[in-house]
């Protein structure tokens, strides 16, 4: 009886105060989630600091700065070819004077063809005959058919070819048409010693008067037309003595010849002399 008058008393403190209770419950349990949280909050170790980002600083890769290597320009060689190079030597023009031959140890190893003025360096005897192949009556042609083979067994290393005249002595020729022949015996030459250096010395001209004449066909307009022709052809040098042997208007100088044709035997010194400074 009594246990059942406790235990009624406890239901109706029970049911008279559990709302208090649960509300107090409910503050204790707000009371400790609010300590909890403050402890958590100032309690709670902090973060470790995070290290700051390291920043790297880009290497400046500086590439050098390359320098170039300044090269001498290569001179190239000029090819060589086997063909002396036309040579106009026109840079020696002399007034003609009566001359004692002194360079004749310069044609020691040459040989000369051609027609009146070769016939006229052995008739005065300047050079050996043996170094002379001529007739004063050749053409081209003739000098070709006649004179190659003299030429080739010379062995000669150089070689001087002065003709012409007598092939423009025919009204049907002209400057033009002698310098085809010309190269027949150029090549020739070249063929039959091709390590000798072949010389051309320049159709000489004739006086006015002797143009004039009624029984020639020369005219020096064709004359300066066939050595303008020689001065520009490969693989020879041309030595223009005309200008140096010419008056004014182109003509062969009167003084230089008895005939107007034919040098002097006084000039011969000097023409010669100055083949052999044009040609060394």
């Amino acid at each position: 009886m009594n246990r059942n008058i406790k235990r009624n008393k406890m239901q109706r403190a029970w049911h008279k105060y559990k709302k208090l209770i649960y509300l107090m419950i409910v503050v204790l349990i707000i009371i400790i989630a609010i300590i909890v949280a403050i402890v958590k909050a100032v309690g709670a170790k902090p973060d470790k600091k995070k290290k700051p980002e390291e920043t790297t600083t880009p290497v400046e890769t500086t590439t050098p700065v390359q320098t170039q290597e300044v090269t001498e320009p290569v001179t190239q060689e000029p090819e060589t070819t086997t063909e002396e190079p036309t040579t106009v030597s026109s840079d020696i023009v002399k007034a003609p004077a009566e001359e004692e031959f002194a360079n004749e140890s310069f044609f020691d190893d040459a040989v000369f063809i051609g027609d009146t003025f070769i016939s006229g360096i052995d008739l005065y005897g300047f050079i050996d005959k043996k170094k002379l192949v001529f007739n004063e009556n050749w053409t081209i042609g003739k000098a070709v058919s006649n004179g190659l083979g003299t030429v080739a067994s010379s062995n000669a290393n150089k070689v001087f070819i002065e003709i012409g005249i007598n092939d423009l002595n025919n009204e049907n020729n002209n400057g033009d048409k002698v310098f085809e022949s010309y190269k027949t015996l150029i090549n020739g030459v070249r063929e039959k010693l091709p390590n000798a250096t072949v010389y051309v010395i320049s159709t000489f001209p004739v006086t006015s008067a002797y143009e004039a004449k009624d029984n020639t066909a020369i005219n020096n307009d064709d004359v300066t037309k066939l050595n303008q022709l020689l001065s520009e052809y490969e693989g020879i040098r041309f030595l223009n003595v005309n200008k140096s042997i010419s008056d004014d208007n182109g003509d062969l100088n009167a003084e230089l010849s008895s005939n107007g044709l034919n040098i002097k035997k006084a000039y011969y010194g000097f023409i010669l002399n100055l083949i052999a400074e044009m040609a060394q």
